[in-house]
């Protein structure tokens, strides 16, 4: 190789890092001991090497050393104004970046970059997720909004995993923003003897027309970081003529050098997968976990935040929240919240969790009862209070364990049903982002509307029907057989849907290679089916189902007025290496797949790929009604826990036309823990498989007409998920009536994200996210306060306000995700409509 030095020569830069897993193969406390001991160490050989730089991101290892070993962080300090030792990142943790929700993302940067501003007097500009499996194609529109202006990454393998014209290239997210990504040639850890042919590679993989290429050295996965033998190696290389510059570089000077030799990159408008799809399914209990937390947090600010607009200030400031999200973000990191760790973590996990839900449970208490001190809760019976966190008005059957049989609400009758499990189940509207004070009394009450216009619900042995579905169950196997769409006159299904497929999973914990999982060993069957509730709100049947040792019981309803179609699931499973799926095919032509993202959302082709989604996923295409008619038509799959899911076109049914799509969803995955390919599995040898036993999870099947957006489906999968609050209280009087409402965002298609005290001062944070990808004028209402504003809002745009009460006044001025003001945003202070 004969590369002599020159003007136009790329620059190496040498990137010492340390990568480390605080949980993987180890618990927590060990991590946090080779944290402190990998920093000790590289602040010694910093003073030892004065050319020495350094990488490192987590703002989780920074606050472990900063409260164990309070002279290391000083030393840290001093070398971060040095300008060698560099914070990038700018999260908490380096988490999984397909799993966490939009907001928890932004929660990573809030509380990462909020970290290294108060302890550094600086934040993060370079992304940073060098081990996460894999990157939300949403995520560029979080980091620019979050200061960052680049990313660095390495899976997936562009040579193996995914397809990539270039190393270097502007990422951009559906909304448009777009950040400088960069994937180096080499892995982020190096080893004895290999810096100087790391180097070589390096050079010859330089990105084309770059100022310079990217090298990363230093031992990891436990800690470690750069070694005396890799800053020699590093100093004979740089000596060698043949090669460019070789120096002791960072990531920002790196981007910046990009920046100025070239204008002209490529544009890659698309998520980057695949690396570890198992990630998405494996190791059921911190799946669910952290949505119910997520989800919990998101309502109980929210909550808080409405008592602060009512009584002038909030009963928890926006510091009582700080170390339960912590707790939350911390878990969120890819080892953990991926399943790919040992089962010891979850036993700490579940600790972290539990904590959570104690610390959340005490906020939502206080406020709840500052809303309930203000809201008219006279009448009959015992008030209840119930708090719904989403921003349109709800119609909800919320469940009471108790001994009364009726309920009002202002006055007003409300229907009711005994449950099968003896709770009084209650149909009551709920106001946006707003309470209802509900009445529990021994009385029977009769809500449900009477005549022509009432809600047909039925129950047959095998059979429910409401005014927009027929379904029909299979006696022996309890699989769907028929769904009929009465209004459009269609069979939804090509073949039996809700079929329980259990498929072979012979590979790693991480399925390492696999692109998904596609051959069937069997299936769930040897049905019984019963009755077990029918009345005015809800008719329900028990399904259950058994393959081998394993078996589930299903409760499947339908109910008054409501679209969707509900299975609650309690599963014992006592496989292994298996994977188990639920099975919807679609009697749908020609299906645009689709996925939602965090803030966003994922249109994937129709190949069978296990791929990530959160809440819900979609498959519209073009059916046909009995008469032959085509029309738009899909489904959409709404979920309360679960994160994998793939669809595929096929061979058309007995039903169907040409071809239909088969939108499955993984429910688990039971490899060995921690197992990690290459090696091999060993018949007769002791292993401690994953998802073993019992465990619940929820779904909901939406058929429609016309597209997801016409459907509703993102509104509907976020109700399904988001909790309702409630307090018990008693009779008393309020300023408030018995339902009212704090804000609303009437316009379709935006709906509000969080809504929470501000980090810095009085104020109140709004954010809104526009869910179907236009353009639009979003209007927000505060009915309390008699006041409304709008504001642009683009396609799948976040955007985060803060709201400033003056009197009479409103203000309202935009921010970026870190609550700082925007340059050339929305800045607005006047009489609201």
């Amino acid at each position: 190789m004969d590369r002599p030095k020159g003007d136009h020569s790329p620059t190496v830069h040498m990137i010492g890092n340390a990568h480390i897993d605080p949980v993987w193969l180890w618990r927590r406390d060990e991590g946090r001991q080779v944290t402190l001991d990998t920093f000790r160490t590289v602040v010694d050989l910093m003073d030892e090497y004065p050319e020495m730089t350094f990488t490192s991101a987590q703002a989780q290892l920074y606050a472990w050393v900063e409260e164990a070993e309070p002279e290391v962080f000083d030393r840290i300090r001093e070398l971060v104004s040095e300008g060698r030792w560099h914070i990038v990142g700018g999260m908490w943790v380096q988490p999984d970046c397909n799993l966490p929700s939009g907001e928890a993302f932004v929660r990573q940067l809030l509380y990462g970059q909020g970290y290294f501003r108060s302890r550094f007097g600086m934040e993060a500009t370079v992304g940073y997720n060098v081990d996460s499996f894999g990157h939300a194609g949403t995520l560029p529109q979080l980091l620019a909004k979050g200061g960052l202006d680049s990313y660095v990454y390495f899976r997936p393998d562009p040579e193996r995993e995914v397809r990539m014209d270039e190393d270097l290239y502007w990422w951009e997210a559906p909304d448009g923003s777009r950040v400088l990504a960069c994937r180096p040639p080499n892995h982020y850890c190096t080893w004895a003897g290999e810096i100087e042919a790391w180097i070589v590679k390096s050079v010859v993989h330089t990105p084309e027309r770059a100022g310079g290429v990217l090298c990363f050295y230093g031992v990891g996965d436990h800690g470690g970081g750069p070694t005396r033998e890799n800053l020699d190696s590093i100093e004979r290389v740089s000596r060698r003529p043949d090669l460019p510059p070789v120096v002791q570089g960072s990531l920002r000077a790196f981007f910046d050098e990009a920046k100025e030799a070239r204008h002209d990159y490529s544009v890659r408008r698309a998520e980057l997968q695949h690396h570890a799809p198992g990630c998405y399914s494996v190791q059921s209990d911190i799946k669910r976990w952290n949505r119910f937390a997520e989800q919990r947090l998101v309502a109980v600010e929210k909550a808080n935040a409405v008592a602060a607009m009512l009584a002038g200030e909030p009963v928890a400031g926006p510091r009582a929240f700080d170390e339960t999200w912590r707790l939350v973000l911390f878990n969120q990191f890819h080892d953990i919240l991926a399943g790919s760790s040992i089962p010891e973590a979850y036993e700490d996990a579940a600790t972290d969790f539990d904590e959570v839900t104690r610390m959340c449970a005490g906020i939502e208490r206080r406020a709840l009862e500052r809303l309930a001190a203000v809201t008219d809760c006279r009448g009959d019976g015992r008030p209840m209070l119930l708090f719904n966190p989403c921003s349109w008005n709800r119609q909800a059957v919320v469940a009471r364990e108790t001994d009364d049989r009726g309920a009002y609400a202002g006055g007003v009758p409300l229907p009711t049903q005994r449950g099968h499990d003896g709770s009084l189940l209650v149909g009551v509207e709920l106001p946006a982002i707003g309470a209802t004070c509900m009445h529990l009394t021994d009385e029977v009450t009769d809500g449900s509307r009477k005549g022509a216009d009432a809600p047909e619900l039925k129950v047959g042995t095998t059979s429910l029907d409401n005014q927009y579905w027929r379904l029909e169950l299979d006696a022996d196997t309890g699989e769907w057989i028929s769904l009929r769409d009465k209004a459009a006159d269609l069979e939804v299904l090509a073949r039996p849907g809700n079929a329980l497929v259990v498929l072979d999973d012979p590979g790693d914990t991480w399925s390492h290679g696999v692109t998904g999982y596609h051959t069937a060993v069997g299936c769930f069957g040897e049905a019984t089916i019963e009755v077990i509730e029918e009345g005015p709100l809800r008719a329900s049947l028990r399904v259950s189902r058994r393959f081998g040792r394993s078996i589930v019981q299903e409760r499947v309803s339908l109910y008054a007025g409501r679209r969707d179609i509900e299975v609650e699931s309690d599963l014992d499973w006592h496989d292994t290496r298996k994977a188990l799926k639920v099975s919807f095919p679609l009697a749908v032509e020609y299906p645009v797949c689709s996925y939602e993202a965090p803030y966003g959302v994922t249109v994937r082709l129709a190949n069978g790929d296990e791929d990530p989604g959160q809440s819900w996923v979609d498959a519209t295409g073009v059916g046909r009604t009995r008469d032959g008619k085509p029309i738009a038509y899909g489904l959409s799959l709404i979920n309360d826990s679960k994160y994998g899911f793939d669809m595929k076109a096929q061979a058309g049914g007995e039903r169907s036309g040409p071809a239909l799509v088969d939108v499955r969803m993984t429910i688990l995955r039971s490899p060995p823990y921690a197992f990690h390919d290459p090696r091999p599995f060993v018949p007769g040898e002791t292993y401690t498989f994953v998802d073993q036993g019992r465990q619940k999870l929820a779904y909901w099947v939406l058929p429609h007409e016309g597209s997801w957006q016409d459907a509703g489906t993102v509104a509907a999968a976020h109700e399904r998920n988001a909790p309702i609050l409630s307090l018990a209280t008693k009779p008393h009087g309020g300023i408030l009536p018995s339902q009212w409402s704090a804000i609303v965002c009437p316009t379709l298609g935006v709906e509000i994200g969080a809504l929470k005290a501000a980090e810095q001062g009085e104020d109140l944070v709004l954010r809104l996210h526009e869910t179907s990808g236009r353009d639009r004028t979003a209007r927000v209402e505060f009915p309390v306060w008699g006041q409304a504003f709008e504001v642009p809002i683009g396609h799948h745009e976040v955007k985060s306000l803060l709201l400033k009460r003056d009197g009479d006044h409103l203000k309202v001025q935009e921010v970026n995700l870190l609550e700082q003001m925007v340059e050339n945003g929305l800045s607005t202070m006047s009489d609201c409509v």
